[in-house]
């Protein structure tokens, strides 16, 4: 899941290179689409496998132990993971997102963040043992 910040925004907005009929960057139009898809498929929920493979994923990438209640409360708050999930059958980074975001008001780190991710990893499970979950073996 790509956010771009403020700035990269307004840098598209002022590129030649990549504008589109409409006078804007063509990451504005793929903006629009994506919205578009999301807002038809608002009211999309993953199955009960989708939920289960959901927990496997989160599972490896926090080291917590994760219901499927616990995945579904999560994605309550996170519809566009939750729509993700439910509509592509998988949503790898929108989850690693929201799992960071619910746990500690961050996005996950990507490789140009250059955050020791098992640092990192370590202060999640801290926060999320705090608020009831277990952490895997």
């Amino acid at each position: 899941m790509f956010i771009a910040s403020p700035e990269t925004a307004l840098r598209f907005a002022q590129k030649e290179d990549g504008k589109l009929e409409d006078g804007l960057h063509y990451w504005f139009r793929m903006q629009r689409e994506g919205v578009a898809d999301y807002l038809k498929n608002r009211d999309a929920q993953p199955s009960e496998s989708q939920l289960c493979s959901a927990a496997e994923f989160l599972a490896e990438t926090t080291g917590l132990v994760w219901s499927v209640a616990q995945v579904s409360e999560v994605l309550s708050l996170y519809p566009r993971a939750r729509i993700s999930l439910a509509v592509n059958g998988e949503a790898g980074d929108a989850l690693s997102f929201a799992a960071a975001h619910f746990f500690l008001g961050t996005s996950w780190p990507t490789f140009g963040d250059k955050v020791d991710i098992t640092a990192f990893v370590n202060l999640l499970q801290q926060q999320a043992l705090l608020m009831g979950y277990l952490k895997a073996n």
